[in-house]
Formats: structure tokens, sequence, C-alpha cells
């Protein structure tokens, strides 16, 4: 059994500098976000990324870790939507080794109440980095009501 462990940070898009620095554009700090649907009831991630930092122990040298990245739709049903696979982890002496992995996505359509799950995998072993949850804004009151409620505040 390996020992993984890591995190994701959801957001926009990633932006890597010319300086050797990374941006993080529009995160996404809860990992929940909401968005407008379209007039089928589904919502279109125009830009979509994740910034996966992983930890595995030296002890899988030479074994080649996965990232997977899927959607768990609100009836349970999963669909992968990428499958990554790392370079061979290096030998070392130390115990762990760690990296760095960006995912980017564009035109992700997805339901409300749909989760986006992040999975580090090596071999047999799994681990969750991270889970996005997707929920519908909700609707701002009309002009009708809005107007309507103006009209009863002022008598």
């Amino acid at each position: 059994m390996h020992d993984l462990d890591g995190y994701v940070v959801f957001c926009e898009d990633i932006r890597l500098e010319h300086n050797s620095q990374v941006s993080y554009i529009g995160v996404y700090p809860k990992n929940v976000a909401s968005f407008d649907t379209d007039e089928d009831g589904e919502i279109v991630l125009a830009k979509f990324a994740a910034a996966c930092y992983i930890t595995i122990p030296a002890s899988a040298a030479g074994k080649r870790p996965t990232i997977e990245i899927s959607i768990v739709k609100g009836d349970g049903e999963e669909e992968q939507v990428s499958v990554d696979q790392l370079p061979q982890v290096p030998e070392r002496s130390v115990s762990h080794v760690n990296g760095v992995k960006f995912i980017q996505f564009e035109g992700v359509v997805v339901l409300p109440g749909d989760q986006i799950n992040v999975t580090l995998s090596l071999e047999d072993d799994h681990f969750c980095l991270g889970r996005f949850r997707i929920r519908a804004r909700k609707e701002s009151m009309s002009e009708d009501s809005a107007a309507s409620a103006e009209s009863s505040e002022s008598s």
C-alpha cells in the first residue's frame, strides 16, 4: 500500500508566467460554485482548471501514477473526463516525492448537482485529491416582481 497524499486548487484558468510564476485566475476557495444554466438546464464551464499538488512515497520509484478527473452525475453515474499518466516516480533518498500537474478544460457541460472528482492513483491505491460541487445560480427577481416590490415599498 502506498501513502498517497495531495490536494487540488480548482479555478477558472491557470497561466504560466514568463518569470516562472504560476497565476490561478478565478479560484473557487470552497470547492463549490453557482453558475447560470442555459435554456436546457445545463451549465457550460467555458474554462475550468485543476492544479493538482501530489505527494508520493519514494518507495514507488519507477512506477507511473495517474490523475483521473471524473464527473459524478446527480443520479450517481460517473463519467470519466480525463486520465493523465504522470512520469515515473524518480529514485530519491528522501521519504516522499512531490509534484504538480496542471489540467485545463474548455466547454465542459455539467448539470446542477454534479460533482467533479480528482483522484490520484498508483497501482491499486487511490486517493481523492479534491471534489468540486456544481450548483445552479439562484434566479434574481424578474423585472415585474422587482417593480411590484418597489411600488409596495413606496406606498
